[in-house]
């Protein structure tokens, strides 16, 4: 991929050194053979407490300077009322791994391939999404995309809880249970790690802290799936033994994050 928005923003072998440039960048590559307007970079760059005076001409400025270092071939052109970047969606490494993904699940049957795969899918993130692309507007697009790795990532867990390897997961699975403690599916997986590996105490444990998150923080309590382990763990359910059972469903699929207009 020549485009990079998994991680720092960047072009392969061009340095974009400037981070308003990168900014803008990266609202051109997520809406990539699609017009921009000059107002909506405006609006994406700044807030309105630190806009500049002459917040356009410096949109344009840094447009042209963007334009001089990707060269004529990278097809970066003023369209009224704004700016439009065409280059083949399989330049974007965001667009690689969606297509990967979408690959992946219409043909990846088997558990274990369909875990392998999805590993090498997410090998293509290199860091946070938008990592240098510290533009306000672009806010709620990398939490977006943070929260699309995560889906990917729990789908690929799910599948290796079908193969038996879930045990070599436990480490990986307590750091994102700690980081998100409101992601049921996560807390769900740990506990199926944890009891396979011969720790049902702990398992059982993952489910009370996260039933106490869920009543801090929402005032809920725990969904079915996470209940349903938390009961299977209780009564040493043989079938938490199967590798091959369904234990946590997958639930694939996400809304493709856009910046709004």
């Amino acid at each position: 991929m020549e485009f990079e928005l998994l991680g720092p923003v960047g072009v392969r072998h061009v340095p974009i050194t400037s981070a308003q440039q990168r900014s803008i960048l990266a609202v051109l590559l997520l809406e990539a053979g699609r017009v921009v307007s000059v107002d909506r970079l405006v609006d994406l760059l700044w807030d309105g407490d630190h806009m500049p005076r002459r917040a356009r001409n410096v949109v344009q400025v840094n447009v042209s300077a963007l334009r001089r270092k990707l060269g004529p071939a990278r097809c970066l052109t003023h369209k009224p009322p704004g700016y439009v970047l065409q280059v083949p969606r399989p330049q974007i490494d965001l667009h690689h791994f969606r297509a990967q993904v979408t690959t992946i699940r219409s043909t990846a049957t088997d558990p274990g391939v369909r875990a392998r795969m999805l590993r090498r899918a997410l090998d293509i993130w290199q860091g946070d999404p938008l990592a240098d692309a510290d533009a306000p507007g672009l806010a709620p697009v990398r939490r977006a995309l943070a929260e699309e790795r995560l889906a990917v990532l729990e789908e690929c867990l799910a599948a290796e809880s079908h193969t038996g390897l879930c045990t070599q997961s436990i480490a990986e699975l307590r750091v994102l249970v700690a980081a998100h403690p409101l992601r049921e599916r996560l807390s769900a997986l740990l506990m199926l790690a944890l009891y396979r590996g011969g720790r049902p105490a702990d398992a059982l444990q993952v489910f009370h802290d996260t039933r106490r998150a869920l009543a801090d923080e929402t005032g809920t309590e725990p969904g079915p799936e996470l209940r349903a382990v938390y009961e299977q763990v209780l009564r040493h359910d043989p079938v938490l033994e199967q590798p091959g059972r369904p234990a946590i469903a997958d639930r694939p699929g996400w809304a493709e994050p856009g910046i709004s207009r």
